[in-house]
Formats: C-alpha cells, sequence, structure tokens
C-alpha cells in the first residue's frame, strides 16, 4: 500500500507518518461507484491522474482500509479499496 502512494503521489510528493487502520468489507461498492470515484480522483491535487488500478472483478465484494498520513506537513486521510484478496487496489477516495 504504501508503495502504490508513493509510486501514485502527484509530484513525486511522499507521504510520512502513514497510518493504515483495520481492514474492513464492504458489499455496498458497486462498478458504477468504482468509476465515480476513479474519475473524481482524476481531480485531486495529490494523485496521479493516470493510475493503473486492479481490475474491478469485485467477487461479491472489496476490502476497505482507512488511511492516514501527512504530505508537505498537512494531514489526510483517504479509504483504499482493495481486491477481496487484497493483491490490488481498486479504487480509492480521498476523504
Amino acid at each position: 500500500m504504501k508503495g502504490f502512494m508513493e509510486r501514485n503521489m502527484l509530484d513525486g510528493k511522499k507521504p510520512s507518518n502513514i497510518v493504515f487502520h483495520d481492514i474492513d468489507s464492504t458489499t455496498y461498492i458497486t462498478d458504477s461507484l468504482v468509476y465515480i470515484m476513479r474519475n473524481v480522483l482524476k481531480q485531486s491535487d495529490r494523485y496521479s491522474h493516470d493510475i493503473t488500478y486492479s481490475s474491478t472483478n469485485m467477487d461479491g465484494y472489496l476490502k476497505i482500509i482507512r488511511v492516514e498520513y501527512k504530505l508537505d506537513g498537512q494531514k489526510y486521510s483517504d479509504s483504499y479499496y482493495l481486491d477481496n484478496k487484497i493483491t490490488g487496489v481498486v479504487s480509492l477516495k480521498c476523504n
């Protein structure tokens, strides 16, 4: 997860003080919501606009983890949606 963050931050920014919270699962995220989240993220001032994500084949549910970190001295919190095997990021949302 940390590597994904570092690879996909704009301008090579490096997050610090990263805190990963407990992983949970969600059945409320649909392919349509994943598409919307991905498009909204393209307007982010923190993340690259051409992120390569894992497949949206969700097998019924996704895992979710909240991540807190600092970037340029400011605190942020994002939600990462992972495939159910926790092998890749399907989408993410800046909180």
